[in-house]
């Protein structure tokens, strides 16, 4: 089965942080989400991967070709974004010759076992597609999923009053009926063609698609600073519990505390620190006696001594002067840049 990531997103509201690169190379516990995404597909024993590119498409290319391995990767430019329903038009070359695919958004965590997941049920029920609903505690951001007795009736874009708190995670499996679909769907009210007015004209004609329901501790939509900074505590905080990940060539000074962190190539932690759910990416430096506590420090940035940091992203290449104390939330990030 082949399948199709979107990547061609600008990430407005990731800005600063996606001024210089792709939001779907923004890291996670030190992996590129997009890097999730594929290894995911890899495990389940995907080799055929179409990409939709659009921002920054060599970025994107250059990072895929490192860590793609075992994976025939087909680059599919998008041109003018016009919607996630117009990236499935863009790619129906790559896809035609599939009875079915799998569909991923690029900006998404993913875990292999809930793809496993959605293909055995969308084949259990000899159904015509099927996608992941997760549960969240306020659905009123997102695509809210509509199903009857495990089964797509439509969907409600970040309604008022919430009929249900199941909202789409936007990994599907989609029958090559949806390519021509997409043919045929027109603009939605914010101008663009929309992926899931393909999806739900499906479900009107009568084709099976089913909803997969799955708990949200694996998922993350990666629109907002306050989405990849909770995906990366959370992750760090899941996979490593208490332990730490060392990449090459980082240095640690004297006394270093390290909890659930993730080191960087080439990053360096001074004397008398103390390191809490946090990702330190490559060459990023860490000046002694610092505090840093759930937080993400990007490529090349420098935190000055004796600084307190909890809850704050730190852009690439950024100064945090000495002493620097700052706290955000886990739903509004400090962000220095």
């Amino acid at each position: 089965m082949k399948a199709l990531i979107l990547a061609a997103g600008i990430g407005k509201r990731l800005r600063p942080l996606s001024e210089n690169v792709p939001k779907h190379l923004l890291p996670i516990a030190g992996e590129p989400v997009i890097k999730i995404v594929l290894d995911s597909l890899r495990q389940i024993g995907v080799v055929e991967v179409g990409i939709v590119v659009g921002y920054k498409p060599d970025l994107l290319i250059s990072a895929v070709r490192d860590f793609a391995r075992g994976i025939r990767v087909t680059y599919i430019d998008q041109g003018r974004p016009l919607g996630t329903g117009h990236a499935l038009r863009v790619a129906m070359d790559f896809l035609r010759d599939s009875e079915k695919f799998i569909m991923i958004y690029g900006d998404v965590t993913m875990e292999p076992s809930v793809l496993e997941a959605l293909i055995e049920e969308v084949h259990r029920r000899s159904a015509d597609g099927g996608l992941v609903a997760v549960e969240v505690s306020d659905p009123r951001s997102y695509g809210v999923v509509i199903e009857r007795d495990g089964y797509l009736e439509g969907f409600i874009e970040k309604p008022i009053d919430p009929p249900s708190n199941l909202i789409n995670a936007g990994v599907y499996v989609l029958p090559r009926e949806s390519l021509l679909i997409s043919d045929e769907v027109g603009l939605s009210p914010r101008g663009e063609y929309e992926l899931t007015d393909v999806i739900t004209e499906l479900a009107r004609r009568g084709r099976k698609i089913v909803v997969l329901k799955s708990e949200r501790d694996w998922w993350f939509d990666i629109g907002k600073p306050s989405d990849l900074l909770a995906a990366n505590v959370s992750r760090l905080r899941r996979e490593l519990r208490d332990g730490i990940k060392l990449s090459p060539l980082v240095s640690l000074g004297n006394s270093v505390t390290l909890t659930s962190t993730y080191l960087g190539e080439g990053s360096s932690v001074g004397d008398l620190s103390l390191i809490r759910s946090s990702s330190i990416m490559s060459r990023a430096l860490i000046g002694p006696r610092s505090r840093i506590e759930n937080c993400l420090i990007l490529e090349g940035s420098r935190v000055g001594g004796g600084s307190a940091l909890n809850y704050c992203i730190v852009a690439q290449g950024a100064r945090v002067p000495e002493g620097t104390s700052l706290t955000g939330s886990p739903y509004d990030p400090a962000i220095l840049s």
